[in-house]
């Protein structure tokens, strides 16, 4: 058994797009804050109220090299949205697929790796909802959308 992941991508005949123009904009200004609050509002979100304790994230920067991340095969795919993008005339679309692709050409590439304890998990109905639909919410716990912590919302954190 090889230890290089292997990439799964839904079929885009479901009519998915890869870049969601409304939702990817709303990350391109100052990404990295706006990341820290998504992934910390959706651990909240699926706070596991059975176990002692908050929710807690860890979040850890690290440099990895290309066959760790299955490098290869990300590429190819790439390119195919790259060509894609360039057969429909879509320029943002193509911007980000070209960025995309001299990122993955690094011999190392810079990951995120995030780490959530307390929570219910990614169950699989979790799962399609963060790969196959844009804004959907799927809580696993009680708590609503903006759930106070310590006297403060996710959006004053």
């Amino acid at each position: 058994m090889s230890n290089i992941p292997s990439w799964h991508f839904p079929p885009r005949a479901w009519g998915l797009d890869v870049i969601q123009d409304s939702s990817s904009t709303h990350f391109r200004d100052d990404p990295i804050s706006k990341l820290v609050r998504e992934v910390i509002q959706n651990s909240l979100d699926a706070n596991d109220r059975d176990l002692d304790g908050p929710a807690q994230v860890e979040i850890t920067e690290s440099a990895v090299g290309r066959d760790i991340i299955g490098a290869g095969e990300l590429q190819s795919h790439l390119q195919s949205c790259l060509d894609r993008a360039k057969s429909e005339n879509r320029q943002n679309v193509q911007l980000f697929y070209e960025r995309a692709l001299e990122t993955i050409q690094a011999p190392e590439i810079r990951c995120l790796q995030i780490v959530d304890s307390g929570t219910s998990g990614l169950t699989s109905r979790h799962w399609d909802s963060l790969v196959f639909q844009e804004g959907s919410v799927q809580k696993s716990g009680n708590a609503p959308g903006g759930q106070t912590v310590s006297g403060k919302t996710p959006s004053s954190m």
